[in-house]
């Protein structure tokens, strides 16, 4: 699957709705049984209102998405994938995805679906519950 287009956070506020519409069509594409929405490193660094906002933005259209499309979605923290998947606790997530999955899978794999995939091999290894 592409990646979805994202409306910017500078965008009018209606782009939001054609967001939410593409995530929704992703998800009746790919008929997910349930999601996990991986929650962000925890760094020392605070993070100001321009840098979080669009992911909490696009977060919520997703966790919104989901639960009109009637699919599951659990908010999973990185120290409980870790401890699933038996990684360990310091460096980067990114750092550790070949410890649990062998090769990079199609386009965009260091983009995010690394991590994703890791996200999902714990929602797998913890039947859902994490």
């Amino acid at each position: 699957m592409a990646r979805i287009e994202v409306a910017s956070q500078y965008e009018a506020s209606a782009e939001l709705l054609s967001t939410l519409e593409e995530i929704k069509r992703a998800l009746a594409q790919l008929r997910p049984d349930r999601m996990a929405l991986l929650l962000p490193e925890q760094g020392r660094h605070k993070r100001t209102y321009p840098e979080l906002a669009p992911r909490v933005t696009l977060e919520t259209l997703v966790r919104i998405a989901a639960v009109q499309q009637g699919v599951p979605i659990e908010l999973l923290p990185r120290p409980t994938l870790r401890a699933t998947l038996g990684l360990p606790r310091k460096g980067e997530l990114s750092s550790h995805v070949d410890a649990a999955i062998s090769g990079s899978v199609g386009l965009y794999w260091t983009a995010g679906r690394d991590v994703a995939g890791l996200a999902a091999l714990a929602m797998q290894r913890d039947g859902g519950a994490a």
